[in-house]
């Protein structure tokens, strides 16, 4: 006869409050294992909680609009450090000129656009599928941000002043890439010191062909086998 009258419920104690409260999902910003470009970490740690930051009460007003302060004051801030001059703990030294005509060659000027196209594709995803099919893996993309983030300081120069800042901008490229012993062109080819005076360059005779255009083809298509046969292919 429960139907004729009612019993209210009992309140429930701490312990089944705190065990009804679902645990607070951990936040995750990535996938494991997926390679982050730095630059691009740099700003989603902008929007990451600092740990030390202690969650407003209920008593304080306009907890988003605090929010929202901090968070724009820590992009303008890394906005600013990117803008400004590179502060490094430890500065590395220009590279050393080279000759004449290595100097004649280095760019004198820069398009920021450009160099904002390069970093965007290159953190893309055609740009990272060209790096994993040409070299195996996904390629940081810091350098194209580097130049960008260069270019943006320079852009207020000119004249003179500009033209050696961007060329001592690549020379000190060109310097990482291939200075210091690592492999280069120059390894297979020799670089001249001067320019070659008319008539002097690929003047050697050439022997009229004494076989027609079928039976050359046959024939290196029998040697290009040979060649795979020697090597184990077939």
């Amino acid at each position: 006869m429960g139907w004729l009258w009612s019993t209210s419920p009992s309140e429930p104690t701490t312990e089944e409050k705190e065990k009804r409260t679902p645990a607070p999902p951990t936040e995750q910003s990535s996938a494991p294992n997926e390679p982050v470009d730095p630059e691009i970490q740099k700003f989603f740690d902008l929007f990451k909680a600092e740990p030390e930051q202690k969650t407003p009460s209920k008593q304080q007003p306009g907890p988003s609009s605090s929010e929202n302060e901090s968070s724009s004051s820590s992009i303008t801030s890394w906005l600013a450090l990117k803008a400004s001059a590179k502060s490094t703990d430890k500065e590395v030294p220009d590279a050393p000129i080279g000759d004449a005509l290595s100097e004649s060659l280095l760019p004198t000027d820069m398009s920021c656009r450009q160099a904002f196209d390069l970093a965007w594709s290159c953190n893309g995803l055609g740009g990272q599928f060209n790096s994993v099919y040409r070299y195996g893996n996904m390629r940081s993309c810091s350098e194209h941000w580097d130049d960008f983030w260069f270019c943006m300081r320079t852009k207020s120069y000119t004249g003179e002043l500009k033209a050696n800042m961007v060329r001592t901008h690549y020379r000190n490229k060109a310097h990482r890439k291939y200075g210091d012993g690592k492999p280069s062109s120059e390894d297979v080819w020799d670089s001249r010191a001067e320019k070659m005076p008319p008539g002097s360059a690929f003047n050697l005779p050439v022997d009229a062909p004494s076989v027609g255009d079928e039976e050359w083809r046959r024939m290196e298509q029998e040697r290009r086998n040979g060649v795979r046969k020697d090597m184990g292919y077939e």
